[in-house]
């Protein structure tokens, strides 16, 4: 397996400002971001015969606006490949499931500093997700997180949370 992963600050309004939670910029402004990663999975053998490996990778951009380091509101565009490889003459891998996925996604992450020790969150989504030549009205789903944390230290926040998603021809998930 290798992973590559690459996170960098992007310039909007002529300032620069990393906007990734949490928000690394000065307060009072906006900023943006651009982060990506790539996955290879090589060569895997499948339990019931045949073999797969995958082929990954991610880009997601966005801006956001900071009122203070704990309270701010974004909102990211990304995409996502998922490209596989199926081989065998029997079991999972010799029925070819899927070949390539593309996911297109956009949310709008809002944190809200409470007081000094808590926060609460919220990021609604929606994306696509589908296979090549996919109709796109079948591929879209959307969801919502939620929760809150309390701050003990500069070192240690802790909070639960609870998101609901729709699923491709399944029901609503709760986490």
């Amino acid at each position: 397996l290798i992973f590559i992963s690459v996170s960098v600050p992007a310039v909007l309004f002529g300032q620069e400002r990393d906007v990734t939670p949490p928000f690394a910029g000065a307060p009072g402004g906006w900023g943006s971001f651009a982060r990506g990663g790539a996955v290879y999975q090589f060569d895997s053998d499948l339990d019931e015969g045949g073999s797969y490996d995958a082929t990954r990778f991610t880009i997601q951009i966005g801006s956001g606006y900071s009122w203070d380091p704990q309270t701010h509101v974004s909102f990211s565009l990304g995409y996502s490949y998922d490209g596989y490889e199926f081989a065998g003459t029997a079991g999972f891998g010799s029925l070819n499931p899927w070949e390539d996925v593309h996911t297109i996604s956009f949310g709008v992450p809002v944190r809200l500093e409470v007081n000094d020790h808590w926060t609460a969150f919220v990021i609604p989504s929606i994306r696509s997700t589908g296979e090549s030549g996919a109709h796109f009205d079948k591929t879209v789903t959307g969801g919502m997180l939620g929760g809150f944390s309390y701050r003990f230290s500069d070192r240690l926040t802790i909070g639960p949370g609870i998101g609901v998603f729709s699923q491709l021809e399944e029901s609503t998930t709760l986490i």
